[in-house]
């Protein structure tokens, strides 16, 4: 991952500030205010940290947030949580809303992801 600086340490310095704030994406997401405290953690300009951000993992923090976001629901639906229950843990008040985000995501409701990954429900993986 390059780190858009001249001077190694501040590459860095960067870049460990970057990943402690994917981390936090990874975290608390769904947060409507989850950029704006990153780039005041990272002591930046939310543009600026859009764009270091982008440049490092080659990923906006929205693409990163929505991925790991569908992530975590995959996991969850998978380890038989309820739909609703997934929705609302992903930040979605409405599950109607959250059905049709996952089947853009995936290409099939949550439901049917369930059943086509069945096999790794069972086992675990």
């Amino acid at each position: 991952m390059q780190v858009p600086a001249k001077r190694w340490s501040t590459r860095v310095d960067i870049y460990v500030c970057l990943a402690q704030a994917r981390e936090y994406f990874a975290k608390h997401g769904t947060e409507a205010a989850a950029v704006q405290k990153a780039a005041r953690f990272v002591g930046v300009s939310r543009t600026h940290f859009i764009k270091l951000f982008t440049e490092t993992f080659h990923e906006t923090p929205s693409s990163f947030i929505t991925r790991s976001r569908f992530e975590r629901v995959a996991s969850a639906l998978l380890a038989g949580q309820t739909i609703s229950d997934a929705a609302d843990a992903a930040g979605y008040s409405d599950s109607g809303t959250f059905c049709r985000a996952f089947k853009r995501r995936f290409g099939m409701t949550p439901s049917q992801y369930v059943v086509a990954n069945s096999d790794k429900r069972l086992t675990g993986s």
